[in-house]
């Protein structure tokens, strides 16, 4: 834990405000990280675990640990076909994060991490987004239904528009 910046994962600093604490200062603490957010870092500071913001935490917010590499190593890339040697530093990676060339390179990651999450989340025994989704929608639509059991008949025969419906066969 460094004085004045917090603790640092993966060229990224983190802080919470429980670093303030002259005890707690210059020493080695146990640190956790969500891989599917990487904006939020978790340190064990005076027998709990406390939440810890990142630096550039705006921009880190939602993004997964696999797309942080991916950046890393894309920027790596490009320094060394600059024949650059410099520090990848978090305020690199922030701004690589939102330009067009880093949307490229994420597409696919981001695909593959929200897999993974709803596994992870069905295998916790919840349900995945487009299952949760699907239960609200189903529940509105039950609760509209007892409701107003008279509406149901008329709403269905409004929403049937003749004109746009395909024709296959006149009589």
């Amino acid at each position: 834990m460094q004085p004045s910046r917090g603790v640092k994962i993966n060229s990224i600093y983190y802080w919470s405000n429980f670093f303030r604490n002259p005890q707690v200062e210059n020493t080695s603490i146990p640190i956790r990280y969500d891989p599917f957010n990487i904006g939020i870092a978790y340190a064990f500071v005076e027998g709990q675990w406390v939440e810890c913001i990142s630096q550039y935490y705006s921009e880190f917010q939602g993004h997964t640990e696999k797309e942080l590499k991916l950046i890393t190593n894309e920027l790596r890339k490009s320094h060394s076909q600059n024949n650059k040697q410099s520090k990848i530093s978090a305020k690199k990676l922030a701004e690589f994060l939102y330009s067009v060339e880093a949307e490229e390179i994420l597409l696919e990651q981001r695909l593959h991490d929200a897999q993974a999450l709803d596994v992870f989340q069905i295998i916790d025994g919840g349900k995945t987004q487009s299952e949760k989704v699907t239960d609200i929608q189903a529940h509105k639509q039950k609760k509209t239904l007892l409701e107003h059991p008279q509406d149901s008949q008329e709403s269905i025969n409004q929403n049937i528009n003749p004109p746009s419906l395909v024709v296959y066969e006149e009589f």
